[in-house]
């Protein structure tokens, strides 16, 4: 299957050009820059020079493209072709999709698969969150639900076969804020507070690849899917077990301008607890993630980043 990837060069991106060129897959990945396309040389994927603004190029592009997969969220600020270090843009996430779609209506490409954000269900305590839970997304997080009901009425509408992947919070030893989390931990500058008690959804980066490939390959038209690990686990769960990793004392101290970096980006609310379950996605999808619970995603991260330290 030959796949067009928009975030191809976030640590995400790279990681989903992976695993389906693995799996016999043809990639062309976005690059936005002229170090993205580098990347995706070196990626050994095919890349798309552009920002996708051009309704017809995009078309042009897609006419030999059996799918798509939208997971950019960023906009180029720096020099960097990776794009976790660029900023969060709502008119990438939503904005692109669109021409996304329009291109792929107007090319014959029928399959869209939109990596979403756990984040569009809100605070929901200690309560589990299944793909019927109500939608109130925090704030910064109304682009995700935009692009959802975009998605949703272009497969209503027999125009093209979407796929939703409501994604956890994302880390991987690669990841600038899985790295900002161990090195704030190791510091002692990771204090709790409030929010100790939110759940977060945790989710390897080759696990929501995974997921990827499987909507991608299996006839899942109109469904949405919540994927994350099997055990979500309170952000004082998190560090008591990473602290104990890393042989520190509970840290005492942490600003919210750190904290808020660490979940996900700038762009994503502080403390949002999202118990999200993925029991569907282990029934429908057939989604297995490689890791399970933090327990073996995080040590397996953690160990690989001290590696790279030395």
């Amino acid at each position: 299957m030959r796949v067009f990837i928009s975030g191809a060069t976030s640590v995400l991106g790279q990681s989903i050009v992976r695993d389906f060129m693995r799996a016999g897959h043809q990639v062309i990945g976005l690059a936005r820059t002229e170090a993205s396309r580098s990347l995706l040389h070196a990626l050994k994927a095919t890349a798309y020079y552009g920002y996708g603004r051009d309704i017809d190029r995009l078309a042009d592009a897609l006419a030999t493209v059996d799918a798509i997969v939208h997971a950019a969220s960023t906009l180029p600020s720096t020099e960097s072709p990776v794009e976790d270090e660029w900023m969060f843009s709502e008119e990438i996430v939503s904005g692109l999709l669109h021409n996304l779609i329009s291109a792929a209506v107007q090319s014959g490409c029928k399959k869209v698969v939109l990596m979403s954000s756990y984040a569009i269900y809100g605070d929901h305590g200690a309560g589990w969150v299944t793909e019927r839970t109500t939608l109130a997304p925090v704030s910064g997080m109304d682009a995700y639900l935009e692009a959802e009901h975009a998605l949703q009425e272009a497969t209503t509408e027999r125009h093209i076969s979407g796929v939703i992947l409501r994604a956890g919070m994302l880390y991987a030893p690669t990841l600038p804020q899985t790295q900002a989390l161990f090195t704030a931990l190791r510091e002692g500058l990771a204090g709790l507070g409030p929010g100790a008690d939110a759940y977060w959804p945790l989710l390897h980066v080759v696990d929501a690849a995974q997921a990827a490939r499987l909507a991608l390959e299996g006839d899942f038209e109109g469904q949405a899917f919540n994927i994350c690990d099997d055990e979500p686990v309170t952000q004082a769960g998190l560090y008591q077990v990473l602290e104990q990793w890393l042989g520190r004392p509970p840290g005492k101290s942490g600003t919210e301008d750190l904290l808020r970096f660490i979940i996900s980006g700038s762009h994503t609310a502080l403390r949002p607890s999202v118990r999200m379950s993925n029991q569907r996605a282990r029934e429908q999808l057939g989604f297995q993630p490689r890791y399970p619970t933090f327990q073996e995603g995080m040590r397996a991260a953690l160990d690989e980043w001290l590696a790279r330290q030395h």
